[in-house]
């Protein structure tokens, strides 16, 4: 397979729309669309870097990653989180609130993965 099939089959696989798959890469849809066609490929390398680490995948090889390094869908949260922090147009109020629904989000799942005992 190549970078289009490979793209393709590992995004979906992650779950992601080509929307939400661009936007957490940092690029347009209709680029993610075009890549998948098959009508051009990333350019940079700093992105196939980023595509490799938000899908836990080695692009080009088309296979998973067998380090230990961080799941893929948390180090897509964190690239998502990060962009989203610093973006000078979202208000102070909602990086407060994407950030008490983090701390929420965390409490609960520890409380309800780790119950006392």
């Amino acid at each position: 397979m190549g970078f289009k099939e490979n793209l393709k089959k590992f995004r979906k696989a992650a779950g992601y729309s080509q929307t939400e798959f661009a936007e957490l890469i940092g690029v347009g849809k209709k680029t993610v669309l075009n890549w998948e066609k098959g009508n051009n490929k990333p350019q940079n390398k700093k992105i196939y870097e980023i595509i490799n680490d938000v899908l836990g995948v080695d692009i080009e090889k088309g296979i998973k990653k067998e380090d230990n390094s961080e799941p893929a869908e948390l180090s897509s949260v964190m690239n998502f989180l990060q962009s989203y922090i610093q973006n000078p147009s979202n208000s102070i109020d909602d990086k407060a609130y994407i950030v008490t629904e983090i701390q929420k989000y965390f409490i609960n799942y520890v409380v309800t993965s780790y119950p006392a005992g």
